[in-house]
């Protein structure tokens, strides 16, 4: 599956009731690794709890926030992201946003919710929608007077938000899911971005994206799992052969994927970005908590 949440948690159940293999590559929602399925498994994103911990943390050390404002949109991914980030900074650092506000999908004007932000006076703001919406509220915050930093979610660390955003996308912080953005002049991506143009020339602009890189990843992994499972496909057979695989990537350009049969979210593993002269960058930032997950 390439859908997002919303579609993939809607086929959730029924492919459970069938126990048909369903590899999600997108899609974050917790439904779809937790409870655990044996026939579910998540490639390329991660599990929305990973997001909160990870996300958490870096608010509370590298930018070393006491006063964290969350905007979050009402659908299920950006609520999810929110709902996390509020519960680890909880757990894990024994704080409390200092303010929460929500808006819709499709927004345009964000000045209710950036008053309530000033109000709170935060050290950063934590932002999570997609790039449409960060673009405006950015530009928003910005003729405000807000001078915080914005911290965005992980669909957000995308060549998208800067050329929507702009300058106002500048020093933006985010993780992404894979090694290098499309765009990026590492010799890997290079090579990768020229193939995969030759292979799509009428593809529309602002192709490829992380969403691509994400699929493409998988494609792969699920591949692995196929050719592991032998000539006799089953379905006990893909799901063995899937749960056996252990740091398996196709290339450069993506993550590591590693499933067991306890757990079957296939990358934990999120790189710290900032945006800097128009372009993401890696952050030099590790984590140093263990996951709960």
């Amino acid at each position: 599956s390439v859908g997002g949440s919303n579609a993939t948690v809607g086929a959730v159940d029924y492919m459970k009731e069938k126990g048909i293999p369903y590899y999600v590559s997108i899609a974050s929602a917790p439904q779809v690794t937790w409870p655990h399925a044996r026939n579910l498994f998540r490639g390329g994103t991660t599990e929305t709890a990973r997001y909160g911990e990870l996300y958490a943390e870096f608010l509370a050390t590298h930018y070393k926030a006491k006063r964290i404002a969350i905007m979050s949109g009402r659908e299920e991914y950006p609520r999810n992201e929110g709902d996390a980030t509020v519960d680890k900074l909880k757990s894990w650092f024994q704080m409390a946003p200092a303010v929460r506000v929500e808006f819709n999908i499709g927004d345009k004007d964000f000045t209710p919710q950036l008053v309530e932000v000033q109000k709170a006076n935060p050290d950063v703001i934590a932002f999570f929608g997609n790039p449409a919406e960060a673009a405006i509220a950015m530009r928003q915050a910005k003729e405000l007077g807000l001078k915080q930093s914005f911290f965005v979610g992980s669909n957000m660390v995308d060549p998208g938000l800067v050329m929507v955003a702009k300058s106002t996308a500048e020093g933006v912080m985010g993780f992404s899911l894979i090694p290098y953005l499309p765009g990026s002049k590492a010799p890997d991506m290079v090579k990768w971005e020229a193939a995969w143009k030759k292979e799509y020339p009428n593809a529309p602009a602002g192709r490829p994206n992380n969403f691509d890189l994400l699929a493409y990843g998988d494609t792969y992994v699920l591949a692995e799992g196929i050719k592991r499972a032998g000539p006799s496909l089953t379905t006990d057979g893909l799901i063995r052969a899937l749960e056996g695989i252990q740091n398996y990537r196709v290339g450069p350009v993506a993550t590591p994927r590693t499933f067991s049969i306890k757990h079957h979210i296939g990358n934990l593993a999120l790189v710290p970005m900032v945006v800097k002269d128009g372009q993401w960058e890696p952050v030099q930032w590790s984590s140093t908590r263990q996951s709960d997950i």
